[in-house]
């Protein structure tokens, strides 16, 4: 079967196959034998990653994704894999793209996202596909490279047709009783900016005005349990990136300039009867989230001890830790649009907003439909 170009094994066999021998949950060995293993492998490991918690996967998975960036000639190799003219052959190719979206390093997951952007602008069908295979993904770095690109095909070709299906599916699958409404604010954003797109070409599907925020919490992120003492440097563990993890949230750049803590106490965005959330409790959520509800493990702490930084504005590397802080902090921003007000103008006295939009809040994100130019700046 290996000499051969053509998987002749039964699928179920290659089911078994794959999740008793992590050789397979390992992108660069797809990646290498993606021509023998596209017609019966990847959809089983798609399957196998779908069920992992994010910590299992970043730890089985992530890891070698991110260990990838540091072969000098992937981003070249990446783009010599040889896919057929055929939607089968791409659909494969993309699920395993859209998988090495869960990379922590911000220049990995921005030249797959624009990957990924550039074979649906080929080949449109997919993406219902990729949304479909993937909305109930509970890594956001994935579904924020996926929603993106689906936005930034749907701006090019300005098809109403398109536009529309995939807008049906979105709303059918996530906004509809809002029975799975992105809870992290950036994943939030690209699917109603797809909805709202769609309001613009087909008004009649109504949509946008059923799934417009707030949304109905019964939890309360912000409730971190009495004795739980996040200030504690061993907090996340007494490892290397532990220890990191710990310094970036409570100390260093990530709490002064994300966070904001550097020129103020309160949110200058989330206000609650007139008054702004505190930034210590929203760094104490973060924190209780990635220990709690992420389970950040000792695994993956030895892991970030070995990544290397290099500036602060350079964002070419990040720790698997630092992916944790991103992603908290972006679902307790989503919770803030649905509790509180939200003001617009810093310093102006103009009244909260009506409608709790996610794009409200500060942090942007790179557009997949940007230029090549424009990418190797990065």
């Amino acid at each position: 079967n290996m000499k051969s170009e053509k998987s002749t094994l039964p699928k179920d066999m290659v089911a078994r196959i794959v999740m008793s021998n992590d050789q397979y949950i390992n992108p660069e060995y797809l990646l290498a034998n993606f021509t023998l293993y596209k017609e019966h492998l990847i959809q089983p490991v798609h399957e196998l990653l779908m069920k992992m918690s994010m910590v299992e996967r970043d730890e089985r998975w992530t890891v070698n994704v991110n260990r990838m960036q540091d072969d000098y000639s992937f981003y070249f190799k990446i783009r010599q894999i040889e896919v057929q003219n055929n939607e089968d052959d791409v659909n494969s190719y993309l699920r395993l793209l859209c998988w090495m979206l869960t990379a922590s390093h911000p220049q990995l997951r921005y030249h797959v996202t624009r990957l990924v952007y550039g074979w649906l602008l080929k080949y449109t069908r997919l993406c219902n596909n990729l949304i479909d295979a993937f909305y109930k993904c509970n890594d956001p770095y994935v579904l924020r490279g996926i929603y993106s690109s689906v936005y930034g095909v749907l701006l090019v070709k300005r098809d109403k047709d398109l536009i529309h299906q995939i807008s049906k599916l979105i709303f059918e699958k996530l906004y509809n009783q809002h029975f799975y409404v992105p809870s992290e604010i950036e994943v939030r954003t690209w699917t109603l900016k797809i909805l709202e797109f769609n309001h613009l070409y087909n008004p009649e599907d109504g949509y946008w005005e059923i799934a417009s925020p707030p949304y109905p919490r019964m939890d309360n992120l912000l409730l971190v349990p009495d004795g739980e003492d996040v200030y504690k440097k061993d907090y996340f563990g007494s490892e290397g990136g532990a220890l990191k993890l710990h310094r970036s949230l409570f100390e260093w750049d990530f709490n002064r300039y994300i966070i904001g803590t550097n020129t103020n106490n309160a949110s200058k965005t989330y206000f609650r009867d007139g008054v702004g959330v505190s930034l210590s409790s929203i760094t104490e959520a973060v924190a209780y989230r990635i220990k709690h509800e992420y389970k950040y493990s000792k695994k993956l702490s030895e892991y970030d001890d070995t990544v290397t930084w290099d500036t602060r504005s350079s964002r070419v590397n990040e720790r698997i830790g630092k992916k944790y802080q991103w992603i908290a902090l972006g679902e307790v921003k989503a919770y803030l649009c649905d509790v509180c007000q939200i003001k617009k103008d810093w310093w102006g006295n103009k009244p909260p907003v009506e409608i709790p939009y996610p794009w409200y809040d500060r942090e942007k994100t790179l557009f997949p439909s940007v230029s090549n130019i424009a990418l190797l700046r990065l």
